[in-house]
C-alpha cells in the first residue's frame, strides 16, 4: 500500500510517498481501505512542532491524516459491530507506519 510519510518535522518538503506493508490487524481492530483523509490544524501542528514527541512518542516515520473515510476490508475475530464492506468515517489515534489504518 502507499502512504505519505513525514520523516522529520518541518515543511511539506519532508513528505515522502512510500510503499509500506499492509498492516496486520489485532482481534479487536478493523482494516480500512482509505478513500479520503482530511488534514486539519492538528496535523499542521504535528508537522511543524519540533516537540512532537510529547504528542506522538518517538516512533517514526509519522503518517498524518487523523480523519479518514473508507471501506472496511478486514475485521478482527472479536469485532461485532462492523463487517467487511461497511463504509466508515473514523478518527485515527495512531499515526506511525506500524499502526496505519
Amino acid at each position: 500500500m502507499k502512504a505519505m510519510i513525514l520523516k522529520e518535522q518541518g515543511g511539506v518538503e519532508n513528505f515522502v510517498l512510500v510503499s509500506i506493508p499492509t498492516p496486520e490487524i489485532k482481534a479487536d481492530e478493523v482494516l480500512i481501505k482509505t478513500k479520503a483523509i482530511s488534514i486539519n490544524p492538528a496535523d499542521t501542528i504535528v508537522r511543524t512542532n519540533k516537540n512532537v514527541s510529547r504528542i506522538l512518542g518517538d516512533d517514526r516515520p509519522v503518517i498524518l491524516g487523523w480523519d479518514i473515510s473508507g471501506e472496511i476490508v478486514a475485521v478482527g475475530n472479536q469485532v461485532q459491530n462492523f463487517k467487511i464492506g461497511d463504509e466508515v468515517l473514523a478518527l485515527s489515534d495512531t499515526h506511525t507506519q506500524e499502526n496505519l489504518c
